[in-house]
């Protein structure tokens, strides 16, 4: 769990932003994962989260109260140990398939990781703000079978949503492994 002390002081992160900014973009770049034509996943970590929190307090006010309510706001999507999370952004440009596709993501183990003839589905971790929130949060807590698959995986992770088998993407096994290592 991240707490006050983990945060930087905002001048101290007024100082280093520009550099944070190009590591956590090109962190960004290897996490996000294109799911299909309408949504897109971004595997999150402990810098990209950090990231985040930083950039809301940077533009809303960073007073002790106001850190304490933004952690307290982001916890949710803090990836735990042993466990992986993402950020599903939808595409809006088609409201109605954002709307299902939003819906199939808020359904338990919709979202599935998969190495070789293991699976593992996705949970919601944190609740969306309605139908029309283009945003889902999203966690995974693999079984040790999935682990043992990962940890010896040598192709992409397929990422199935839907009917099993409806392959929408892949991830490379070395971030995931990192993230289960991490957190």
């Amino acid at each position: 769990m991240l707490g006050v002390e983990d945060l930087l002081s905002s001048s101290a992160y007024r100082r280093l932003r520009p550099q944070v900014r190009v590591r956590v973009a090109e962190t960004r770049r290897a996490r996000r994962v294109r799911l299909g034509p309408s949504a897109v996943a971004l595997f999150e970590n402990r810098e990209t989260v950090l990231y985040q929190i930083h950039e809301v307090l940077r533009c809303e006010g960073d007073g002790p109260g106001r850190a304490r309510r933004v952690l307290r706001d982001y916890a949710p999507i803090f990836p735990r140990p042993g466990e992986l999370q993402a950020t599903a952004m939808l595409d809006g440009s088609n409201h109605h398939e954002t709307r299902a596709v939003g819906e199939l993501l808020s359904c338990p183990g919709a979202l599935r990781l998969c190495v070789g003839d293991q699976c593992c589905g996705s949970r919601v971790a944190a609740p969306s703000w309605g139908e029309d929130d283009p945003i889902r949060y999203l966690r995974w807590r693999p079984c040790a079978a999935w682990v043992r698959a990962l940890e010896s995986a040598k192709e992409r992770v397929r990422i199935e949503l839907g009917p099993p088998g409806c392959v929408v993407g892949v991830v490379d096994p070395a971030i995931l492994r990192c993230d289960l290592s991490e957190g």
